[in-house]
């Protein structure tokens, strides 16, 4: 989404400052503003479709065997830290779709068949 990644700064720049307060008042030895500097790192490493490109690539090879798993294909050429290119699935997106119509897809696809129905788009 535009401006997470403003946003997230904020809520880490909030959250380090409160750490370095908690330490101090707490008197701890723990170093939690460099805990939430290495958590911010890594979150901000998730913010990069190119990531998202790599783990996608390695969920595939690992889980691609499975007929009930579908993985789209990917576009590295076309991916960039903010654009993620993939093919196109019709289909209804899971948080849509009734648990009904997830199962139905489930076994269409353990069955050989598609794991979309044609009459919905996303």
């Amino acid at each position: 989404r535009p401006g997470v990644a403003q946003s997230i700064s904020l809520d880490v720049y909030i959250l380090r400052w409160a750490a370095a307060v908690l330490r101090q008042v707490r008197k701890l030895n723990t170093d939690l503003p460099a805990l939430v500097d290495e958590w911010a790192s890594s979150l901000f490493r998730e913010l990069d479709y190119r990531t998202e490109l790599d783990n996608a690539e390695r969920f595939k090879a690992l889980y691609s065997h499975m007929k009930e798993i579908y993985v789209p294909c990917m576009f590295k050429d076309f991916t960039t830290s903010q654009v993620l290119t993939m093919e196109w699935i019709d289909g209804v997106r899971l948080r849509s779709a009734s648990s009904a119509e997830r199962m139905e897809a489930v076994m269409r696809r353990a069955q050989g068949g598609s794991g979309s129905s044609s009459s919905s788009s996303s």
